[in-house]
């Protein structure tokens, strides 16, 4: 799982501070840096945002210190530990 997070572009401070859900789909995290405890549930279902469809995910994102609840859609979050 780390390894193909690695591979999309993400990154953590501690990766074994990062728990994912038993149905992982790494094609859902693309571009992420994580830091400190972070847990994700199930993603890669499809959500209506907007009237556009998209697949749950996380993208381009900084997650710190967070819980991420099954299909969320996060993108172009930065920010940090100031």
């Amino acid at each position: 799982e780390v390894e193909s997070l690695k591979v999309n572009g993400c990154d953590a401070t501690d990766w074994s501070l990062v728990k994912v859900a038993d149905s992982f789909n790494s094609q859902c995290i693309r571009n992420v840096q994580f830091e400190g405890e972070v847990k994700i549930g199930k993603l890669g279902e499809s959500l209506r945002i907007g009237g556009v469809l998209r697949r749950s995910g996380i993208y381009n994102s900084i997650i710190v210190e967070s819980f991420i609840g099954d299909k969320c859609f996060i993108n172009n979050v930065t920010g940090g530990l100031v």
